[in-house]
């Protein structure tokens, strides 16, 4: 018999993304609308940004017709403001993130990923000082 691949495998049997919050940047439309909606195939919630509000708000609604939460925070990533001001909005309403997906085309958009590193470390420190004092 000969070896064939399927190259279609559903994302879902693959990764389980239940019970998981993501954030995507430049979720409003084109080609980084497909990791939001790929997040909420996969029953993650995502908080989703862009500069573009109506297209963000549009990505959201697509996104909670699969039953997960999204967040749509309108700001503009390539300031610190902005990328403070969602990180902020995400924590406040998920309580974390677990995966970052980084689409807007800027160089200044590498302010998201060392924010969401320096979360991650300040987080991660936090539990084991509160878990093991005098660890640290």
């Amino acid at each position: 018999m000969p070896h064939t691949k399927d190259h279609t495998v559903p994302t879902s049997e693959k990764f389980n993304f239940d019970d998981t919050v993501a954030f995507v940047s430049g979720a409003a439309g084109g080609i980084s609308r497909a990791p939001a909606l790929a997040f909420a195939r996969e029953e993650a919630d995502v908080v989703m940004a862009d500069i573009d509000e109506a297209g963000n708000e549009e990505t959201a609604d697509l996104h909670e017709e699969t039953g997960s939460r999204a967040l749509a925070v309108s700001c503009d990533l390539r300031e610190s403001d902005g990328v403070q001001a969602v990180l902020g909005a995400a924590i406040e309403e998920f309580g974390r993130l677990d995966y970052a997906c980084k689409m807007v085309a800027s160089n200044q958009g590498n302010a998201l990923v060392k924010h969401v590193v320096d979360f991650q470390r300040a987080a991660s420190r936090a539990c084991l000082s509160a878990s093991s004092p005098g660890f640290l």
